[in-house]
Parts: structure tokens; sequence; C-alpha cells
């Protein structure tokens, strides 16, 4: 490729559609890419000076759930992500995520080997991605011997599609193994306390939905469940219990406004009329049909009077 449009073009095709900012004026560049198995594809990428980047815009016009793991061979550069900045250099190894903004850039001439890996792979086992997205890998065993064989791969004219799924294996193996064993990140405090918002808002957002629970609930944003347990941990809770406790007050204030029991209990994301008048009524004493008061004050289920009592 010789300018920018190609080089955009043939960046899109390879991995995901993805803009140039800039380039060199004397611009080349080129992509060797071979497709190991259904979930690895494996990329040698050199390039004079550019910055590309996948933008909100660009995600929403083409949605993809694949993480690249940048392998940097030649030159210096720079993964932007989640408002955090890797600096890129012979040997580094960076994680960025296609499901989320990202800038790439290159001062000069770089030369890596690109892995493209689904995000499912990260699973419940790896703990939270975004907690190594980037973020250099750490150097360990695992992350030299993934490095090794991320760069010894080569397309050639003789193909051996079971020595290929093998080394699909094998990098996939590797790549656990090496996210695994990376340490949390010296401000993952800050992080947490960042993620448990957004769990919390997301809870709020989606109490109408009945598949909502613990495990959609990590899915959703992309973190193990293990994390999202420990987060609601710090606070006394379990994210099952605090899904059901919003869900009976999301209820609770909905009959206070007027609403018929079923609706109410339907708008919080109980599938069923028994389910919801069991659970209300171990919360709150009394079961929905008798529960006429005034909205308790914040935080304490009392002040409650069934119908037909006055003070």
């Amino acid at each position: 490729m010789t300018s920018p449009e190609e080089w955009a073009v043939a960046c899109s095709d390879a991995f995901v559609p993805l803009r140039v900012r800039s380039a060199a004026p004397m611009f080349s560049a080129s992509i060797d890419q071979l497709r190991l198995s259904e979930r690895v594809a494996v990329s040698r990428v050199a390039s004079e000076r550019s910055e590309v980047f996948r933008s909100s815009r660009v995600i929403a016009e083409h949605p993809r759930d694949d993480v690249l793991v940048s392998f940097h061979r030649h030159g210096s550069g720079a993964v932007r992500q989640n408002g955090r900045e890797a600096r890129l250099r012979r040997g580094s190894v960076v994680l960025y995520d296609t499901a989320a903004p990202y800038e790439l850039l290159f001062p000069g001439r770089m030369a890596e080997a690109v892995v493209q890996v689904p995000r499912s792979l990260f699973g419940r086992t790896a703990g939270s991605l975004e907690e190594k997205l980037a973020r250099p890998l750490p150097s360990t065993p695992s992350t030299r011997a993934l490095t090794a064989l991320a760069c010894s791969v080569a397309s050639g004219p003789d193909r051996d599609p079971v020595a290929e799924a093998a080394v699909a294996e094998a990098i996939l193996g590797l790549l656990r193994a090496a996210t695994a064993s990376a340490p949390a990140p010296r401000d993952s405090r800050i992080d947490r306390v960042a993620l448990r918002s957004v769990l919390l808002a997301f809870v709020d957002d989606h109490l109408g939905d009945p598949s909502l629970s613990p495990a959609t609930l990590a899915d959703a944003h992309h973190v193990s469940l293990r994390l999202v347990q420990q987060i609601f941990a710090e606070s006394g809770t379990s994210p099952a219990e605090y899904i059901r406790e919003r869900r009976l007050r999301r209820a609770r204030t909905l009959i206070l406004q007027g609403a018929s029991i079923g609706r109410s209990a339907s708008a919080a994301g109980f599938r069923d009329a028994d389910t919801f008048s069991r659970a209300f009524k171990r919360v709150f004493g009394v079961v929905p049909s008798g529960y006429c008061s005034q909205e308790d004050p914040v935080g304490a289920p009392t002040g409650r009077r069934p119908a037909g009592q006055r003070g």
C-alpha cells in the first residue's frame, strides 16, 4: 500500500473497520495475514509513520467482538484505549479491544505481529479484561513463549491445516496463561470504584429485564463473574442480592404510585406473581396487596401500614 486510503481499507479488511488520521508523505505499508483457525488469525504488519483509530461511530456502524494483541518488533508507538496509553517498543505485548474506541500511534517506521482472537477467550477465568487493555503484559515465561510463537508464524505456499490448528490452540493456551498471570495494575482500586459505579447504574437501567443476573452483568461489561462478585462483596452484599433488592424497591415504588401489582412486578423484572409476592413479603413484611403506606424513608422498610389499618 502506498496511500493512507489504501492502508485504511487493508487494515479494515484484515482486522476491523477503522480510519487513518495521518500518515507519512512518502507512505508505504504491508500486511501479511494467516488465519490459523476460525478463532485465531496472525498478521505481520509494517508501515511508515501513521495514526489509525477506531471511533465510537465506526464501532456503532461495524460492531466487532475481538481482541487484538500487538507484538511489537521494530520502531516505537503507542496504544490508547479507556483513558490509558501503553508505549510500544521492541518486545512489548499489548492488548486492545475492538468493541471500544482505540488509537494506534506510530511516529516512524514500525513492524509488529498482531494476533486476533475472540473476546470470549478471556471468559471468567483470566480476571478482568478491562484491567489489561492498553497496558504492556509483564515479561513472564508464558508471555515470552507466546511472543516467540506469534512472531514465528508466517504464510507460505505449503499450508498444513492440522499443524495450523495446533499452533492456533497453542497461541490461545499461552495467551490465557499470559493474561491470567498478569499482576493487577497499581491503580486497580480506582478502576474498581469506577466499575462499581457502572455496574450499579447498569442494574438500575435493566431491572425490567427478567434475564438480568450476575452472569449477564459480567458479560455485558466484559469482566469476570468473580470480579463482579468481589466488587459487590466489598459493600457487604452479592450481585444477586443487590439485583433482587433493587427490583423489590422498584416494584414497591410503582405500587405506591398506583400501578397494579402485576404491572409493578413485571416492570421490576419478576417473571411470576407468586415469586414476587414471596420475595416482597420476606423483605417488607407484608404482601404487595397489603402495602398502601407512603414510601418509606430511604434504607428503611418501616412505617408501612397494611390496607385497612390507620395510625
